[in-house]
């Protein structure tokens, strides 16, 4: 979504109230302040600051909780969008202060919206538009439960077969650089073939990332740390240590990922 706005209006969702804040196209805040939810008093908010044009509404839940916020904007004539939870919490990571309130939710949201567009999500009516952003939430949902984006492996070796091929460990870290912690951090375990389907998903996903079109947009030179370890019964066969550009971080991993898969009989690395 690169479309321009005038104002950008973040709302945090609650279930019988939300929160709102209202940033114009310079960052500064046009309302902030409890909304109930209630379609008379959404709509007078929303009214309210597209007086001062057009007017972009953002949600952190668009199904359920979120739902009478997006309907009520619809009806407005307005522009809605929605910003992956799982982006929404690496965004926060952004902003100074760790205390997590309503009110500074909906100025993330807000101020997401205003300057990370490729984070968002549009939310459409119809069939086939709702059960894409079902997939989407779904998605994201699935993310965030990973703490250490485990399930990648799981997906694929929840069941190991028998045989004697070579039986590998492999960690993925991702890091973002000046202290601001670790991005990614994945273990696998598998043969060669298995490490390369994984591998093969966790290069998709990072390239899907709303982070990814967030963080390359606001800085198209930004770099990450990026690490790749493989190990046999803890004795080390593989590693590369590197610190890419953020956009070529999937492409990197796919060249390595065709070392793993490719090498006969894994030994060390110089």
């Amino acid at each position: 979504m690169a479309q321009a706005y005038a104002v950008y209006c973040g709302v945090d969702v609650g279930k019988g109230e939300h929160h709102a804040v209202g940033l114009d196209a310079a960052g500064k805040r046009l309302h902030d302040r409890a909304l109930p939810n209630d379609e008379t008093k959404l709509r007078a908010v929303f009214d309210r600051l597209a007086t001062h044009g057009r007017l972009l509404i953002v949600v952190d839940q668009p199904n359920t909780i979120g739902a009478l916020p997006v309907t009520v904007a619809r009806a407005c004539g307005h522009d809605v969008a929605y910003l992956p939870g799982l982006a929404m919490r690496r965004i926060a990571d952004l902003y100074p202060g760790q205390a997590k309130t309503d009110a500074r939710d909906a100025f993330i949201i807000a101020d997401a919206a205003r300057t990370m567009p490729h984070a968002l999500r549009r939310v459409d009516v119809g069939d086939e538009a709702l059960t894409e952003l079902g997939v989407l939430v779904g998605y994201d949902d699935d993310l965030a439960g990973e703490a250490t984006r485990s399930a990648v492996a799981h997906a694929f070796f929840g069941v190991r077969g028998a045989g004697s091929a070579q039986r590998l460990d492999c960690r993925v870290e991702l890091t973002w650089l000046y202290g601001r912690g670790r991005w990614w951090d994945t273990y696998l375990s598998g043969t060669r073939s298995q490490l390369g389907a994984a591998l093969d998903e966790l290069a998709v996903r990072i390239g899907v990332d709303p982070l990814t079109h967030s963080m390359a947009t606001a800085d198209p030179q930004v770099v990450i740390a990026y690490e790749l370890a493989v190990s046999e019964r803890g004795r080390l066969l593989l590693r590369f240590s590197l610190r890419p550009p953020l956009l070529e971080l999937p492409e990197q991993l796919r060249i390595h990922v065709a070392e793993v898969r490719t090498a006969h009989r894994l030994s060390l690395r110089p």
